[in-house]
């Protein structure tokens, strides 16, 4: 997890993938590439934003998902604005399939009442295509504007 603990903005991606571990950082490689490049042309840095995974290690467990689970729910609270990014984070969190989902606000009896929106999306592409991922990202600073009032 990484980011400061007050930001009002959440990213929640699936779990580490190789060049996450080894560079020892959240979406370290090419998809965190594409991510903070589409955030930053929508004027949302990443170093303003709380980033972390739904499962914070590689592999599963039933126990740690379900530590997991409980510790996103937390991170969530006081949010103006979450993005769940990928598949596992989507179903994960209970709100189904992200294919279903790509770009919009979605919703669960889990999330606090004190989240402005959770907006789900795809991975970030490793291609030159973004397509669908930048959609999202400026549906989600779109939003994330409406709902603190800008």
């Amino acid at each position: 997890m990484v980011g400061p603990p007050t930001s009002k903005i959440l990213l929640v991606g699936s779990r580490p993938e190789d060049e996450d571990v080894s560079k020892g950082m959240p979406f370290g490689g090419k998809k965190g590439d594409v991510l903070f490049g589409e955030f930053s042309r929508v004027g949302l840095p990443l170093q303003r934003m709380r980033i972390m995974y739904l499962f914070d290690h590689q592999g599963s467990t039933e126990e740690c998902d379900k530590i997991s689970f409980v510790n996103v729910l937390k991170e969530m609270k006081d949010k103006d604005g979450v993005l769940l990014i990928g598949a596992e984070a989507c179903e994960g969190l209970r709100i189904g399939s992200v294919s279903k989902l790509i770009g919009l606000t979605v919703s669960s009896i889990y999330f606090p009442s004190s989240v402005g929106f959770v907006m789900a999306t795809s991975n970030p592409p490793t291609s030159d295509y973004v397509g669908e991922f930048r959609l999202s990202v400026e549906k989600f600073a779109k939003k994330l504007k409406e709902v603190q009032g800008g």
